[in-house]
């Protein structure tokens, strides 16, 4: 029925913001099948559905609407006209960005060579980040961290090496553990994860020692949330989801679903107990608790995660094959069904003590 009212709103020259969250997709048929499909059949389904979506608006007397609300997003995002969804899923699985220059072996070379040759009393080195890990792009830096018994450390540099950016993370012992208690106190483990993914560039057992404990640090994941936090992060949601609903700006709407989309995010994972991660790193740490869900079998979990999925799948298949952007409705909808897991939305009877001074 989505996809009806949707080609019936194209039809009638429809390019207005959606101020409800319409735009869902019919849920499978829960007859005892869809708990038999694991997590990554059921995306596949859900992709079905999409294209559904996608071929009813083109379809008969629609067709010339639909070409025309393409043929306008082409101009600022091309997009394929005879068949925009395959070109959707062909820039999402390759955007045609250009490679690390280096393969892991080199770029080991190099950050050895940087570190023997800055940091004489080197007690510890790890390469870390997207070259290890495997995602490096083009503008991948090589992410490096030294350990020092004591002075210049602890500090942080950027360098140029042979042309690539690098960037050095040199700590004492203590520095060390500061900085991922502070890390785990934002939950978001960075500087535990730059040794725990890592190759050891020097340092030997003390170096396997140290990465060993940063990765069983991350695997443990972060502390519950507390109940203040639950709630003081209920609050600010609702905050920013209610001045999106009356927003009527779209460049603040713009920035409003962003807002919403971060604090709904930050909300699923808190009460996931999922790490967090700041830009792409938070996309990344919501595309590893979806590949996770997909893996353990927990039917409560697979819901959770194809509801908030669906919701942010609309919102993009909207931003990217027809242009408008100033389409909150799918943010709105996942923001809500975040909030409904921890109480709803949270505004009368909210009560937060100030500081004394």
């Amino acid at each position: 029925m989505q996809a009806i009212e949707l080609a019936r709103r194209v039809k009638r020259g429809w390019t207005a913001p959606v101020d409800v969250a319409f735009f869902s997709y019919e849920p499978m048929p829960d007859d005892g099948r869809r708990r038999d499909l694991p997590g990554s059949a059921r995306r596949a389904v859900r992709q079905t559905q999409l294209r559904n979506v996608w071929h009813s608006i083109r379809g008969n007397d629609l067709e010339t609407d639909a070409q025309t609300l393409a043929t306008r997003r082409e101009q600022t995002h091309p997009v394929s006209v005879e068949e925009p969804w395959q070109d959707l899923v062909d820039r999402a699985g390759s955007d045609g960005a250009t490679p690390f220059p280096l393969s892991l072996e080199e770029s080991v070379e190099l950050a050895r060579r940087v570190v023997n040759e800055r940091f004489p009393d080197v007690v510890a080195a790890w390469l870390g980040g997207s070259v290890v890990r495997g995602n490096a792009t083009a503008t991948s830096d090589l992410d490096i961290t030294v350990l020092l018994d004591g002075s210049p450390a602890p500090f942080r540099e950027s360098l140029i090496e042979q042309g690539l950016p690098v960037e050095l993370f040199v700590q004492t012992p203590a520095s060390l553990t500061h900085y991922r208690t502070k890390d785990q106190q934002r939950r978001q483990p960075t500087m535990a994860r730059l040794v725990a993914e890592s190759v050891i560039l020097v340092g030997g057992k003390r170096a396997e020692k140290l990465r060993a404990e940063c990765a069983a640090e991350v695997a443990a994941g972060p502390r519950p949330l507390s109940q203040n936090e639950i709630d003081a992060q209920r609050y600010a949601l609702t905050c920013l989801v209610d001045d999106l609903v009356g927003s009527v700006e779209p460049m603040e709407r713009s920035v409003l679903a962003y807002e919403a989309w971060d604090a709904s995010a930050r909300l699923l994972l808190g009460l996931e107990g999922r790490w967090q991660g700041s830009g792409k790193g938070l996309q990344r740490a919501l595309s590893d608790w979806h590949r996770d869900v997909d893996m353990i079998g927990d039917e409560d979990a697979h819901s959770r995660s194809e509801e908030y999925e669906t919701a942010m799948v609309g919102h993009y298949l909207f931003m990217t094959l027809f242009g408008i952007g100033d389409a909150p409705a799918g943010v709105i909808q996942a923001a809500d069904g975040v909030l409904s897991r921890c109480g709803g939305r949270l505004f009368e009877g909210y009560r937060l003590g100030g500081e004394a001074g």
